[in-house]
């Protein structure tokens, strides 16, 4: 298997949980005729990967990760045989702080002109 040379794309979508995100990771597609899938690896300290999800043979993945925190990734592909390679370079992202995201401004702003009628 040739080394594994993969682009992590982290988007953050709408929020859709109290507690966590959905974040979408998507890489490039490995080439070898005999691949069979790939292995996300992630956790919060960079180099210790506590969770581990075989996504199969498709190229991108949704997670649902905790807001303020930092999560370090890697990913490795594995054959029909089952060898897997070395991991892809590490990334990472900081999830934003639930605390620190301002409310939705106000939508539908309307004014109306009362004729007539005395304010005074």
């Amino acid at each position: 298997m040739t080394k594994l040379l993969l682009t992590l794309l982290l988007i953050i979508l709408p929020i859709s949980g109290i507690w966590s995100q959905e974040v979408v990771v998507s890489w490039d597609a490995n080439k070898e005729t005999d691949l069979d899938g790939y292995k996300i690896y992630y956790g919060v300290e960079s180099g210790n990967y506590t969770n581990i999800v075989n996504v199969g043979n498709v190229t991108t993945k949704e997670l649902s990760l905790l807001y303020n925190k930092t999560f370090y990734f890697v990913l490795t592909a594995y054959d029909i045989n089952g060898n897997e390679s070395e991991n892809s370079n590490e990334v990472s992202i900081t999830m934003p702080d639930l605390d620190k995201i301002p409310p939705n401004p106000p939508i539908n702003i309307k004014i109306e002109i009362k004729i007539g009628e005395n304010n005074g």
